[in-house]
């Protein structure tokens, strides 16, 4: 039967039993076709499905279908039939007819009884006592020649005195042949001699009882329950034996001790923990061998001393989230718990189950996920800091100056924003080196942080750069004081590595609440005071004046020639290319945009982006690089180059509810075209994504990102309308910290992401990619920041970074692509390392768009790079690992 109580399979003597052909009974249930027992056996059918432990030797009384009507009498048992996954899918139900045997029973219980008041009765007529025993004898006969079990007398030779009709029927033999043989023809040979050791014993006993192996005649061998006793027949010593086939039976056991057999194994080479705990008395009942590595083995013992080291129950105790109101099992409970006793954090999923024996246990699965809390913690820590010098890096501090400025901007006092600057400290890196230059840095970090109040905060915002939070200044004075004093101080002589250096450092300051403007802006300001500062004269300072700054002129000067270039053709986007490492295959092209200045020449993105930032000219930017991209991408595809562009825009245009109605109308989609559209992509795109920022510059971020199509899904997405097709379009996001509203973007981009487009998170690992905004975010690909792609051959720091990344981007999962990728055997390096994608100046500097087909020509003849896959030892970043 199933689980449903529906007959599956049954053979003809059972049906017939019912009263019904075997055919009627297959697909029905159990009340449809015996409905008088469903009562009785519904009970013990859900018991087996709800525990998975079988039920024997079950009785049930009911009318048999003959003419008579007789009631017959049988014994059921119920084994659990287990799927692959050891969850119970049906049940296989064996019924013995012990009618005839119980009838016999019952009937030798009368002949015994028979026997004793003959006994006690010696003194009857012996007439009486001869007729009685003739009447015992052809009860016996009749009882011995009908009885459903083989019954046979032997002597103790072991040769056949007797047998009934049953043994012959069971054996194979008629009679006649049967008793002229012995016990020993019937044993398998392999016990013959222990069969006749028990022939001895069995008259010393007087009763017996054991299981045998016999052969028939056509050669079966049965496995036989044997029981019986000694007795005198016409004063010959003889055995009585009732002999039971119990050769299904022990099938079927095996067959679920072989089951139990193999649970015990999956569970013993499962890597997670798998422990089973009364629920009641808190004892453990059970362990899988990982659970006994990790704590020993427990079984026995209460469990919140042999897994957590405590006297009593542990407060964390899932047991009340695992029943219902009711009191029973009700679902699964996930959680994560850090495990005092192995000092390993653990992904757990508990339930809780009913066993047939009524106990409620809780079985729990422990999952090791130490690994990924290490490198989880990693990321959020370098998403904060900054891992040369370990202050908070820039996005902590406009969080800081964030929650300064909401809470003091009704306050008498002030909050100085700083900016502090080493000039010339490109020339300290040139003349001494990289290495020597990080060391100075490091020891302005900790000036700093000595310098400083309790209530006062630093980070390093650049290179070269710091910024400080001064606050409970009660005036400009003081405050110009405050911020000149600590100039002052870390300005003084520097022992670096044994040399004595003479900085001079640069001081740029705003103040708020004076300077009235949000938390990077405020920044700006003081990084702008500083510029003015820094053209004044090197070591000096300069405060940030917000009505007549000649900066903010210089800017506003700058915004209104921005304006005109948008409608004048003054900016172009160059292309640089992106490439699977897998095997060379270029991946895509990622837009940068630059501005063609009538009077400066050709602009990088961070000479004017930082102008427009929060405006509208940000907005129209972001428009016009879509559009401008997708153009060129079309005309690609007409030379037939399938080519996924991947573009920047502004994080906060993504909070605008019309983006996604705007991007469908670039991407030429109307609203049936883009419902057809995201179902299409949905079966063609596949997991392949890209994302990445060329490793030529920290500034190149609005407007300026790529991704593409590998070969394969260029031929499945065929021709599309309009300028490309949302398949080949990948927006990458930067400085995501700037977002008001992620919840209001991540609806926005999901609707763009029904049109089919992808997103990235660009510069991932420098602060801006906060793992808050990645896991609220829909995110499909991770670009790693050059600053650690770079060195890493040669900087185990750095290279443990990527290393993190990557772990961190497998595990939630996501596809990675690593910037800056410099030269042939960094990138042999990262492939090795498990990283999908790379771009940098080692495969192809930012191109204009005219270049891009002649070098993807000369590109498929660079051999080395299509090979690397092959190549079966890449480089080894440290000459002194083995």
């Amino acid at each position: 039967m199933d689980t449903e109580l529906r007959y599956r399979r049954i053979n003809e003597r059972l049906a017939s039993s019912n009263g019904h052909p075997v055919a009627a009974h297959l697909g029905r249930s159990l009340r449809e076709m015996v409905p008088d027992l469903a009562a009785t056996l519904e009970p013990r059918l859900k018991q087996v499905i709800a525990t998975g432990e079988p039920l024997r030797d079950q009785e049930i009384q009911f009318p048999s279908h003959d003419p008579a009507g007789r009631t017959r009498c049988y014994l059921e048992h119920y084994l659990p039939l287990l799927g692959g996954d050891g969850e119970v899918i049906g049940i296989n139900v064996v019924v013995e007819d012990i009618s005839e045997r119980r009838a016999m029973e019952q009937q030798i219980r009368a002949f015994n009884a028979d026997l004793e008041r003959q006994v006690a009765a010696r003194t009857a007529d012996l007439q009486a006592t001869h007729d009685a025993l003739l009447e015992s004898e052809e009860k016996y006969r009749k009882l011995f020649d009908h009885a459903g079990d083989a019954i046979v007398v032997v002597d103790l030779a072991g040769n056949f005195v007797d047998i009934n009709a049953a043994a012959c029927q069971r054996y194979g033999y008629d009679r006649e042949t049967f008793l002229t043989l012995n016990v020993a023809d019937l044993d398998v040979p392999e016990e013959a001699d222990e069969i006749r050791q028990r022939l001895t014993r069995i008259e010393e006993r007087g009763e017996y009882a054991f299981e045998a192996r016999h052969r028939t005649a056509d050669g079966r061998i049965l496995t036989v329950e044997v029981k019986g006793v000694a007795l005198s027949i016409g004063g010959r010593a003889c055995l009585f034996g009732i002999w039971r086939d119990i050769t299904e039976r022990k099938r079927a056991e095996r067959a679920l001790r072989d089951a139990h057999q193999r649970v015990s194994e999956l569970l013993d080479a499962m890597a997670a923990a798998v422990y089973v705990t009364d629920m009641e008395t808190f004892e453990l009942v059970f362990m899988n061998e990982t659970a006994r590595m990790v704590w020993g083995d427990g079984a026995g013992q209460l469990c919140y001393q042999a897994l957590h080291g405590l006297e009593s129950p542990c407060t964390f105790c899932t047991n009340d989230k695992l029943l219902d109101a009711s009191g029973e099992p009700s679902g699964c409970f996930e959680w994560e718990h850090f495990n005092t006793q192995s000092q390993r954090w653990y992904g757990l999923r508990d339930r809780a189950l009913r066993w047939s024996d009524g106990r409620l246990v809780r079985v729990e699965i422990a999952t090791d996920i130490t690994g990924y809390k290490e490198a989880q913690a990693r990321i959020e820590h370098l998403a904060y800091h900054d891992s040369l010098t370990g202050l908070p890096n820039r996005l902590q501090f406009i969080e800081r100056l964030g929650e300064l400025t909401k809470a003091d901007g009704q306050a008498s006092s002030l909050v100085a924003i700083c900016y502090l600057n080493v000039d010339d400290f490109k020339a300290i890196n040139e003349r001494d080196g990289r290495a020597f230059g990080d060391a100075v840095l490091v020891e302005l970090a900790g000036r700093l942080r000595r310098a400083l109040h309790k209530a006062e905060f630093v980070a390093r915002a650049g290179s070269d750069e710091f910024a400080l939070l001064l606050t409970e200044l009660a005036n400009t004075a003081e405050a110009i004081d405050r911020a000149r004093a600590i100039q002052r101080r870390i300005a003084q002589v520097l022992w670096v590595k044994g040399q004595s250096l003479h900085l001079s450092i640069s001081l740029g300051l705003t103040l708020f609440p004076i300077d009235q403007a949000g938390p990077d802006a405020l920044l700006q300001h003081a990084h702008e005071a500083l510029f003015q500062a820094k053209r004044r004269a090197p070591g000096s300072y300069h405060l940030y004046d917000p009505i007549h700054d000649h900066q903010a002129r210089q800017q506003r000067q700058l915004y209104q020639e921005f304006a005109q270039a948008l409608t004048q053709d003054q900016l172009v986007l160059h292309y640089q290319p992106k490439i699977r490492l897998a095997d060379g295959q270029v991946h895509g092209l990622e837009a940068l945009i630059r501005w063609q200045h009538p009077h400066k020449g050709l602009l990088r993105p961070d000479q004017f982006l930082p102008i427009i930032e929060d405006s509208p000219l940000e907005f129209a930017l972001g428009e016009w690089v879509i559009k401008t991209a997708l153009m060129q991408q079309a005309f690609w595809r007409e030379q037939g180059q399938q080519l996924l562009i991947s573009v920047n825009i502004s994080p906060r245009q993504l909070q605008e509810q019309n983006f996604s109605a705007f991007l469908a109308r670039a991407l030429g989609l109307d609203a049936e075209q883009a419902g057809a559209q995201a179902g299409q992509l949905s079966a063609e795109q596949g997991g392949e994504q890209a994302g990445g920022q060329d490793g030529e510059q920290a500034g190149e971020q609005v407007g300026e990102q790529v991704g593409p199509l590998d070969g394969e899904q260029a031929g499945e997405l065929g021709s599309e309308p309009v300028a490309a097709g949302s398949a080949r379009l990948e927006i990458e996001l930067l400085e995501i910290a700037r977002l008001d509203n992620a919840v209001a973007a991540a609806v926005v981009m999901r609707d763009c992401k029904r049109l089919g487009v992808r997103f990235s998170l660009d510069d991932f690992g420098t602060g801006y990619a906060s793992l808050t905004y990645f896991h609220q975010l829909p995110i499909d690909v991770v670009k790693i920041d050059r600053r650690f792609v770079l060195n890493m051959l040669d900087n185990a720091e750095d290279r443990a970074i990527v290393e993190g990344v990557l772990l961190m981007s497998r595990t939630l999962p996501r596809p990675v692509l690593a910037e800056g990728v410099e030269s042939f055997e960094i990138g042999q390096l990262l492939q090795q390392m498990g990283c999908e994608y790379a771009q940098g100046y080692g495969i192809a500097r930012p191109m204009p768009a005219e270049q891009v087909l002649p070098w993807l020509s000369a590109w498929a003849k660079e051999r080395r790079w299509h090979q690397r896959a092959t190549d079966p030892k890449p480089p080894n970043p440290d000459p002194s690992a083995p």
